[in-house]
């Protein structure tokens, strides 16, 4: 029996009863053990024609009872170890294993499914070391091959891993199951390629492992969806999930990337469809809950999760109509006239955006963000007297929890201050942004360099060189690619000149493709250079406008930056040429977070996790944000 994962059949199960019929009642160790995989067997029909999990308690016994006859043999103790594997019990799966290698040390069938277990436990040491014991006493055992290559997978040795699923490729040619057993080598394979962004290398290898249906068909099918939706190969994507959704009706996640697939194609009553079956299984889904009101928005707070998608896209004018008819539903709705005035700030309708600042003042009088944002408008125009009014209203207002608009109210009058030299006063503003900053992580680390950064920058210029440094070395800690700051320091800590000039090194070839460009800017980037990387994404991106490394990276440079127009446009045109991408999200998720945006964030931040669980950069934007990844 395959262990990792089960391989049902009424053929085999009927084969299987037929002989045990044949042979009467267990007599011998041989048969006693049979029946262990008969009744193993006839769970599994059972359980998929019932369509819920195998229930092994039964195969559980009767293992025990082999043992209890006859403990002498070591397939009954491996058998055992079997049943509590597939119960997903390590321990004690490694513990039948350890007695059958008592009983018979040559098992390499024990040592196998030991490694598997092990394996589970992430012990790779000992799980490889189980492997090569196998493959000491059985050369040819294509399981131990395909196992330990999952080994090498996981922890990362592509090319361990690759010679092992193809030896096991190579022996099945010969074995009487090879057919049956070499899905796990082609699904391995196939993951391999995946974690090197070979796409269009584990799609054969997904394939067969569907259409020989031995392996985890299922889980081939998930992964080549993905891939087709990578590669925008929409129809092959969604007939994968149309497969899924066939053979398990209730998948959460098929039904929540077919519907974005056909949003994405502009078929809003499938996605509409897909969206509401999904509800149906998760009634909190927030992917649901989030599609649906913005595909058949009803009320206020509908539109307005509107606006704030089309907003966050740039696209102003749709932003604007969906505020109209949150106003028309609710027109007393104050968050409603804020964004719509942020909105027309900034299309640059500069009159219309005072007015609706205004008016959503005039219905929340407390309405903290409104002020801020009139306040920037204000600061925009250099009518400095009337921003720092708005400011310290917005402080005065913001409620204790309101960090984001607090710090960047202080920061903001701060420089305001400093370029009207009013120095005391502005350090006052920068010592309270840095003072809240320093009560929230994420907070401090996308908000807090800028206060340090005005601080230092008002000492170093009263001859104070120490406390500047200290300030810029702080916002480093903080964000240690924030340009400015470093541009700061080195004015205070120009390096030394050098002794003598060194040889003038070869001047490196001038880049000719898209994709030497991005590399450029890689290298670039690992040093500092900022503007450098930029003209090296900006020329990538005149050769190959839809080259999605060169835009997402791009947008990160911009956001970096702190020019979060242009950042947005890069990410809204990556999601435009992959919907699947998930770096383009996690980096608009992270200028969000700068932005103070904190709910915006978290939701780009999950969809480049639901893309790519494992994608470090969003699990560590979230942990800051204070949510769970």
């Amino acid at each position: 029996m395959t262990i990792g994962f089960r391989i049902s059949s009424t053929l085999l199960v009927s084969a299987l009863f037929v002989a045990l019929l044949a042979q009467g009642a267990p007599k011998t160790p041989e048969q006693c053990v049979a029946g262990v995989d008969l009744e193993i067997s006839l769970e599994n029909l059972a359980a998929e024609r019932a369509g819920r999990a195998p229930n092994d308690t039964k195969a559980l016994q009767v293992a025990s009872g082999c043992i209890e006859k006859h403990p002498a043999f070591a397939p009954a103790w491996v058998k055992r170890g079997n049943v509590r594997t597939f119960g997903e019990d390590w321990d004690g799966a490694i513990a039948d294993y350890a007695k059958a290698l008592q009983v018979d040390p040559k098992n390499d069938s024990a040592y196998r499914d030991r490694a598997f277990a092990h394996l589970k436990k992430d012990n790779y040491a000992a799980a490889i070391a189980d492997y090569d014991k196998a493959l000491e006493i059985d050369a040819k055992d294509i399981l131990a091959v395909i196992g330990r290559g999952d080994v090498h997978r996981v922890k990362g040795d592509a090319p361990r891993a690759l010679a092992d699923y193809n030896s096991a490729l190579v022996l099945a040619k010969d074995d009487f199951l090879g057919e049956v057993y070499v899905s796990g080598a082609y699904f391995g394979r196939a993951l391999l390629f995946v974690g090197q962004d070979r796409w269009d290398e584990a799609v054969p290898d997904l394939t067969r492992v569907i259409e020989d249906g031995y392996g985890p068909t299922l889980s081939a099918y998930e992964l080549r969806a993905m891939i087709y939706g990578f590669q925008k190969k929409t129809a092959l994507a969604v007939a994968d999930y149309d497969a899924i959704l066939e053979m398990q009706p209730g998948h959460a996640e098929a039904l929540e990337r077919r519907g974005a697939l056909h949003l994405g194609n502009g078929d809003r009553a499938k996605a509409t469809a897909d969206f509401q079956a999904l509800l149906a299984i998760d009634p909190k889904n927030e992917k649901a809950i989030e599609a649906l009101s913005t595909l058949k928005p009803r009320s206020a707070g509908d539109y307005m999760k509107v606006a704030q998608t089309k907003a966050n896209a740039q696209q102003w004018d749709e932003a604007i109509r969906a505020y109209d008819d949150a106003l028309r539903i609710e027109p007393g709705n104050a968050g409603a006239y804020a964004g719509r005035a942020s909105a027309h700030a900034n299309k640059g309708a500069k009159e219309r955006a005072y007015a609706d600042y205004a008016k959503a003042i005039q219905l929340d009088p407390k309405a903290a963000g409104a002020y801020g944002g009139r306040a920037y408008l204000y600061e925009s125009q250099g009518d400095h007297a009337r921003a720092i009014a708005d400011y310290s209203r917005s402080i005065e207002v913001a409620d204790a929890t309101d960090k984001v608009t607090r710090i960047l109210a202080y920061t903001n009058r701060g420089d305001i201050y400093s370029r009207q030299n009013q120095t005391a006063v502005a350090i006052a503003d920068y010592d309270q942004a840095i003072a809240v900053a320093a009560t929230d992580s994420m907070f401090n680390y996308v908000l807090g360099p800028d206060a340090y950064l005005g601080r230092g920058k008002l000492h170093a210029a009263a001859g104070k060189k120490d406390l500047a440094r200290a300030d810029f070395r702080k916002a480093l800690e903080l964000n240690p690619k924030h340009d400015a700051v470093q541009a700061e320091l080195t004015k205070l800590d120009p390096p030394a000149a050098p002794a003598a000039a060194p040889a003038a090194p070869q001047q490196a070839a001038t880049p000719k493709t898209h994709e030497e460009w991005f590399r450029l800017a890689l290298s670039q980037g690992r040093g500092n250079d900022a503007a450098g990387a930029l003209a090296s994404l900006t020329k990538c991106l005149e050769l190959k406008p839809d080259a999605l490394p060169c835009l997402v990276l791009r947008g990160n440079v911009l956001a970096m930056k702190g020019d979060y127009a242009a950042a947005a446009a890069d990410y809204r045109k990556a999601t435009e040429t992959d919907p699947n991408h998930p770096a383009a999200y996690a980096g608009r998720g992270i200028m969000l977070a700068k932005q103070g945006k904190r709910d915006e964030a978290i939701r780009e931040l999950r969809t480049a996790l639901r893309l790519k669980p494992d994608f470090a950069d969003a699990q560590r934007a979230l942990k800051m944000l204070g949510e769970t990844p």
